[in-house]
């Protein structure tokens, strides 16, 4: 009987075997194809996190640069405003100044011309007046002077 059953296996095809070898390869591939898609659809879900993370960092990234350019807009027009104002206070102790040695020249003349005719110019009401704001002047002058070395600085740095 030994010999019926070894001829009836050897002449039975060999290619069946084959074929559920090949069947579990491909099965086997199919599995390796379905891990892959998994993989790929969770790369593809923390990826779309993240890119929503990164797209709300970059939406914050330019808010605040358009915050820092308008600050740096707004304070370059500061400066450029502080740059005029600190010329213009050097031009008024300038003109102060001026003003100052006119009005002392004004008293002098009317100090002469009252000493003739007898008089003292301090008496007089416009003499005493102008007295007054010669002194309200030098004390502006001396305030402002006082800054003046940081004013010439600050106007250096900013041209």
């Amino acid at each position: 009987m030994k010999g019926i059953k070894n001829r009836v296996l050897a002449s039975m095809p060999k290619e069946e075997k084959v074929e559920l070898q090949s069947e579990k390869i491909e099965l086997g591939a199919l599995d390796e194809v379905n891990d892959s898609i998994k993989s790929l659809e969770g790369y593809v879900k923390s990826n779309g996190d993240w890119s929503k993370i990164v797209m709300g960092t970059l939406k914050e990234y330019f808010k605040t640069e358009d915050k820092y350019k308008k600050a740096k807009d707004e304070l370059e027009a500061d400066v450029k405003d502080a740059v005029t104002t600190a010329k213009n206070t050097k031009g008024q102790i300038s003109r102060a100044k001026k003003s100052v040695s006119a009005a002392k020249a004004s008293i002098k003349k009317a100090e002469r011309a009252a000493k003739e005719l007898g008089l003292k110019a301090n008496d007089l009401p416009a003499v005493k007046t102008l007295n007054k704001l010669i002194d309200r002047n030098e004390d502006l002058i001396k305030k402002l002077s006082t800054n003046e070395e940081a004013l010439q600085s600050f106007t250096d740095r900013h041209k």
